[in-house]
This record gives structure tokens, sequence and C-alpha cells, in this order.
């Protein structure tokens, strides 16, 4: 099962996976790796402390921008397709990069090269590269697309904050917009919209694995038919 999870902060990315890693692992007796890497939260575990995101946060933009692309490179791209590795979860992802890296760390939107570096910027173009590579890899890959109201989001922002997240009330239905732009145009072909505004996690859940039916690997329905 090769999952790309992405939408808008207090969507429910984090929580849907975590109850997909247990799937993988109660269907198929295998503990599935997932990556969730996206501002501030970039590193493996054990956790960044809130000094080490503070610090990450304060960088300029052209060093968050080669961050993350490399980031974005080996979590998204290079790593964990082939047959060691049937399952392959990234959350947040290029489409989360292409709408926030502009939106709040200063890289990323249309206008050409940055100029110190010479690197290209916008982000679109950056995504077309890596999507070809990714879709060449593991042509099986969806894209799930997580998406809640702008009223509920906001609630959850102040019923459970997250730390050092830069998300701000005024800007929530703009980039909810900008998801949707990312999303429908990604050249991942296989594609499943769910919104969880009135959902708990294991309704989304239920409602994933429901839409998951047709776009499941010959590989995937063997391995749950063994199990």
């Amino acid at each position: 099962m090769r999952l790309v999870i992405t939408g808008l902060e207090y969507t429910g990315k984090t929580s849907l996976t975590l109850k997909i890693v247990e799937l993988i692992e109660s269907s198929t007796g295998k503990r599935s790796p997932y990556h969730d890497h996206y501002w501030p939260e970039i590193a493996h575990p054990p956790e960044l402390s809130d000094e080490e995101e503070k610090y990450l946060l304060g960088l300029t933009p052209r060093l968050k921008e080669q961050i993350m692309r490399n980031n974005l490179d080996y979590h998204v791209r290079a790593a964990f397709y082939g047959p060691d590795h049937p399952d392959h979860l990234v959350v947040g992802a290029h489409i989360e990069d292409a709408v926030m890296g502009p939106a709040y760390f200063g890289y990323g939107g249309p206008g050409g090269p940055v100029p110190e570096s010479g690197l290209i910027e916008d982000r679109r173009v950056v995504n077309a590269y890596l999507e070809a590579d990714l879709l060449e890899r593991g042509p099986d890959t969806v894209l799930v697309h997580l998406k809640a109201s702008p009223v509920v989001i906001a609630r959850r922002m102040r019923e459970n904050p997250h730390r050092n997240s830069v998300l701000q009330e005024r800007d929530i239905e703009g980039l909810l917009e900008r998801f949707d732009d990312e999303v429908r145009n990604s050249r991942i072909f296989h594609k499943i919209e769910i919104d969880t505004s009135d959902k708990t996690v294991a309704e989304t859940l239920s409602e994933l694995m429901e839409k998951m039916e047709p776009h499941l690997s010959n590989v995937d329905k063997q391995r749950l038919l063994a199990r």
C-alpha cells in the first residue's frame, strides 16, 4: 500500500496514518514505517526539542528550501520502493510543501530561480519532476487528500493547538483552496478525497479503506488474503 496523505494541518493526517499503520500490522503481521516530516517536525524520532524546532524555523528561506528539497527527495521519491518495502506512507509531502512553503516559509512560489542559489523555486516545477520519478517507481501510489471545513479546523486549532505551528486562522480558507489546486494538478492518477469535519479517526479509516478497494494492488490483496 503506497499512500501520500496530504491536507491542511488539523485535518487529521497523522492520526489517520497511525491507524493505517495499526491496520497493516494487524493484517500482515509486519509494522509499516511512515514518514511525517514537514515543518517544523522534519526529523526522525526522537522528536526535536522546542529549541531545535525554533532554530529550524528561524533559518533563511534559502536554507529551508534546500532542507525540504532533500527531505522530499528522500522520503517521497528515493526511498522505500521495492520488494522489501511493500508499504510506503508519506504524510504532507510535496503537496504540503507547495502550499505552505510560499505561504509561511518564503520559498516555493512562482518566479523562477532563487538568486542566491540558482535553484528552481517554483514548487510546481520541482514537483513535476518528483512525481514523474515517484510514479515510475510506484505507479500504484494513491494520493489521499484530507479536508475539513474552515470552522472545524479553527475549532481544532483552539482546542488542541500544535506546538510551533505556523498556521494562522485568517489563512485557513485560502490555504484549503490551495490544497485543492495542488491535488487537482498532481500527476498522481489515483486520488481519494475525504472530508473529516464530522468524522472520528475510525470513521475516516473506514471510509478510506472502502475507497481504497479499487486501488489495491494485486500484491496488497495477496498479502491481506494470506494473513
